[in-house]
């Protein structure tokens, strides 16, 4: 067992390693032209804070490249009471994955009018990570770097704002939202927790409202078992060496008590995509209420 493990250990670090490589080098982002109007994120943003005194809107910073820049922005909701929980949501960080900003952003617009939310948690909430990528529909941002690759070096300027955002808290739940092109379902990844009931259970509700679910997708050598990626703390430690670490992974490492990277299917409507993230942010949603009925 000890034996497989090392060898297992030896050929993710490989593979991290070169895909690291390819994924983190430097490289001038290709010229694109403007397909989605940031302008319209940020009135959304405002218009369902001003809606509701629970809600606040911040600039974490602006992200610049050229004479382009936007902000990054973060909302935070806090219950009327004494918070129990602290969630951080993330959409965005690869900009050609519109799902989880859009899903993430319908939220807000929901909390802003009283009709979503936990009573009891902080939702810190960023909508769009990488603004650059989301506005000109590109993975990486203006530099043309993967953001998802870069928690451990922060070479980019979008990871150093996330990390500095969140500082030295401890969540009890991170989420980042993805898309994937290669899956013909919904999986998750999940990181450090050996416990797969929960992560099950979101599965369940996802097969409940009719989504296919992801059987046969591979992360190096992390693969998919009827939608669940587990990727034990080992795997981490070894993304973190071979400095190809994502959000998830870096949330899992010591910064949230559960952390998921959610994933759904490109090739899927994106109606259908919005809602599969939705479904899975009910069921994080739902399982800080059913732990404060404990």
């Amino acid at each position: 067992m000890k034996k497989r493990l090392a060898v297992g250990a030896v050929l993710f670090l490989v593979g991290a390693a070169a895909m690291g490589y390819w994924l983190t080098r430097p490289a001038p982002a290709p010229p694109g032209k403007v397909i989605r109007d940031l302008g319209k994120v940020e009135e959304r943003l405002k218009a369902a804070v001003a809606g509701s005194a629970r809600l606040s809107l911040r600039e974490l910073g602006k992200a610049r490249y050229g004479t382009w820049e936007s902000p990054i922005w973060a909302v935070t909701c806090k219950p009327p009471g004494t918070p129990k929980r602290h969630l951080l949501l993330v959409g965005g960080t690869h900009g050609n994955e519109p799902a989880g900003p859009e899903m993430l952003l319908q939220f807000v617009e929901e909390l802003g009018r009283g009709e979503a939310g936990d009573p009891e948690a902080v939702l810190d909430i960023v909508p769009v990570v990488n603004p650059w990528g989301w506005a000109h529909n590109r993975r990486g941002n203006g530099d043309g770097l993967d953001i998802n690759r870069d928690f451990v070096a922060f070479k980019t300027q979008e990871g150093r704002l996330i990390r500095d955002f969140i500082g030295s808290t401890h969540y009890d739940l991170g989420a980042d939202f993805h898309e994937s092109r290669y899956a013909d379902g919904f999986f998750l990844f999940q990181y450090s927790d050996p416990d797969q009931a929960f992560a099950r259970s979101i599965i369940a509700a996802e097969r409940g409202q009719g989504f296919p679910i992801e059987q046969n997708t591979w992360f190096l050598i992390l693969k998919t078992h009827d939608g669940l990626i587990l990727a034990p703390r080992w795997t981490l430690t070894c993304a973190r060496i071979a400095r190809l670490f994502s959000f998830g992974n870096y949330m899992g490492y010591g910064y949230a008590e559960h952390a998921f990277t959610v994933e759904t299917p490109k090739r899927l409507p994106m109606k259908d995509r919005v809602s599969m993230h939705r479904t899975s942010l009910r069921m994080f949603l739902e399982k800080g209420l059913e732990s404060s009925a404990h």
